[in-house]
C-alpha cells in the first residue's frame, strides 16, 4: 500500500478521534458538580421576549402558564409575545388566550415582518422595557426557580449575558429517534456551553433561554433582522465589545422533533 494512503488513512481516523475526545473533555468538565447561586436580595424588572409564529393557541398558553408560576415579583415581569402570524390568526391567539391576572402579557404583530427570528427579537426589544431581556421559544418551559437562578449567576460572576442549561423534551413518548435528541441535547449543552465555560473559553449565546443585561444590548445594538443565526450574531459582537457571556446550571427545557 503506497504510504500516501496509509497517512490519509490515519488521518481520517485521528482527526475524529481528537475532536470525539475533545468534546468528551469539555462533556466530563461541563459535567461536575456546580458551585451554589447567592441569594437574590432585589429583583431588576425583566422583559421575556417570545416569537411565535403559526403554533398552537394551546401551545402558547403553555408557555403563560409555565412562566406564571416563576419566581419573580410580577410586578416586575412582562411577557412580550412577537407573532408572525397574518391578522386573522392573530386575532383567534387574542381572543383564546387566558391571562393570568397578576402577569402582564403584551401580544404584538408584525406588520412588516424584517428578517425572521432575528427581526422578531430585535422588534420584541424594541417593546421591551425590563433591565434584563430573556429569550424564550414558544414551546420551551422553565422550571420555577430558573430565572432567579440564572441572574444569580449573573450578580455573582459579573456576566453581561447568561445561558441556561438545555434539557431536551418530547410530547411523542413511543418516538426513539425523540429520546435520542434528547439525550444529544443534554451532551451537546455540557460540551458545547458548559464545558467551554469551565474551560475558561468563549461561549455564545444560545437563542432560547439567554438572559441579557439590557445595557449590554444597547451598547452593541440589538438582533439584525438580515442574520439567520441570532445567537451566534449577537454573541460575536458582545464577545468583540468585551462582553461576558456566561453558563449556568438553570434548566431550560427545549422541545425536541
Amino acid at each position: 500500500m503506497p504510504i500516501i494512503d496509509i497517512l490519509l488513512q490515519l488521518l481520517i481516523f485521528i482527526i475524529p478521534s481528537l475532536t470525539l475526545g475533545y468534546q468528551l473533555f469539555l462533556f466530563r468538565v461541563g459535567s461536575k458538580i456546580r458551585e451554589p447561586e447567592d441569594d437574590i436580595s432585589k429583583y431588576p424588572s425583566l422583559s421575556i421576549i417570545v416569537p411565535t409564529k403559526g403554533e398552537k393557541v394551546e401551545i402558547i398558553q403553555g408557555l403563560i402558564d409555565n412562566l406564571d408560576k416563576i419566581y419573580w415579583e410580577k410586578e416586575k415581569m412582562e411577557i412580550i409575545i412577537v407573532s408572525d402570524d397574518d391578522e386573522k390568526y392573530f386575532e383567534v391567539i387574542k381572543d383564546s388566550l387566558r391571562i393570568p391576572a397578576e402577569l402582564h402579557v403584551r401580544l404584538f404583530r408584525r406588520e412588516r415582518k424584517l428578517g425572521f427570528k432575528s427581526g422578531a427579537l430585535a422588534y420584541g426589544y424594541e417593546k421591551a422595557s425590563g433591565d434584563l431581556i430573556v429569550t424564550l421559544d414558544v414551546d420551551a418551559r422553565l422550571r420555577n426557580d430558573s430565572l432567579k437562578r440564572a441572574y444569580a449567576h449573573m450578580l455573582k460572576f459579573g456576566c453581561d449575558a447568561v445561558t441556561m442549561n438545555w434539557i431536551g423534551y418530547t410530547r411523542n413518548n413511543f418516538s426513539l429517534l425523540a429520546k435520542g435528541l434528547m439525550v444529544s441535547t443534554i451532551i451537546g449543552d455540557n460540551s458545547i456551553l458548559t464545558g467551554r465555560y469551565k474551560s475558561n473559553l468563549k461561549v455564545f449565546p444560545v437563542g432560547c433561554g439567554t438572559l441579557y443585561k439590557r445595557s449590554a444590548i444597547q451598547e452593541i445594538g440589538p438582533w439584525d433582522y438580515r442574520m439567520i443565526q441570532d445567537d451566534l450574531e449577537i454573541g460575536t459582537r458582545l464577545i468583540k465589545h468585551g462582553k461576558r457571556i456566561c453558563s449556568s446550571d438553570s434548566p431550560v427545557f427545549v422541545e425536541v422533533p
